[in-house]
């Protein structure tokens, strides 16, 4: 009896980590939530990057299963450790376009052509985290 448990425990926890995808990568890091939003604390002196590449100071759009958003509620401006995946290029602080020499080339940006109308530019998008797990620290945030 005991041995089927393990078993079906074992299975259990084999379907819920999935792989992650080969253009995201995942991270854990510790910050503050400020709704939906967790922003990267800088890691402690003697701990480093938990896991992951350093995203100090980054900030991410929190998207989860349903039980995970209301544990993201219930530590609004709380400190938290979180774990999850976030996409390679939202990452990299190369922003928009790409380098050539030491200029950044932009195809189609936005002013480049006087004849078009001019729009008002829009916020770019905050990156998104796909958190996996998030655990509770303490409720005095640093970055208030």
């Amino acid at each position: 009896m005991l041995l089927l448990l393990w078993l079906f425990l074992a299975f259990v926890d084999q379907q819920e980590t999935r792989p992650v995808p080969k253009d995201s990568m995942a991270v854990e890091a510790r910050g503050c939530l400020k709704g939906r939003v967790f922003t990267a604390t800088s890691p402690i002196e003697h701990e480093g990057a938990l896991r992951g590449p350093d995203i100090s100071g980054k900030h991410f759009r929190i998207n989860g299963k349903k039980d995970l958003i209301n544990q993201v509620k219930q530590h609004d401006g709380h400190l938290v450790e979180i774990t999850g995946v976030v996409r390679k290029a939202d990452l990299s602080n190369e922003g928009v376009g790409f380098k050539v020499g030491g200029a950044r080339v932009v195809i189609g940006a936005q002013g480049s052509n006087p004849a078009a109308p001019r729009n008002t530019p829009t916020a770019p998008m905050m990156p998104t985290m796909d958190a996996l797990t998030l655990v509770f620290v303490q409720q005095r945030c640093p970055l208030q």
